[in-house]
């Protein structure tokens, strides 16, 4: 692991299972960060992967520019498009990032 420099580019690696959240920060091959989060039955959707990463790390996010990494297909096409039409719940998660 190795300290935040706010002179580099972040990148914020995201996955969800069905059970839980995982985020790891990183600056080129280096580890900033991990952080885990268990789910409950309502929590379990991939795009609260992104809104809750962003809002964990958001001291060392907050006006830089970053990258988020995520395996998940549809996620890249609601959030990408700007005529998608996304949930109520989702919409909120994308304003507020």
């Amino acid at each position: 692991m190795a300290y935040f420099d706010p002179s580099k580019k972040s990148i914020l690696l995201l996955d969800a299972s069905p059970v839980e959240l995982r985020a790891v920060l990183t600056q080129g091959d280096r580890v900033i960060s991990y952080a885990s989060k268990a789910l409950s039955s309502v929590e379990r959707r991939e795009a609260l992967a992104i809104a809750w990463g962003c809002h964990h790390f958001r001291m060392y996010l907050l006006g830089s520019h970053f990258k988020v990494e995520t395996d998940h297909k549809l996620l890249l096409s609601i959030f990408n498009s700007s005529t998608s039409q996304a949930s109520a719940r989702i919409e909120n998660w994308h304003l507020k990032l």
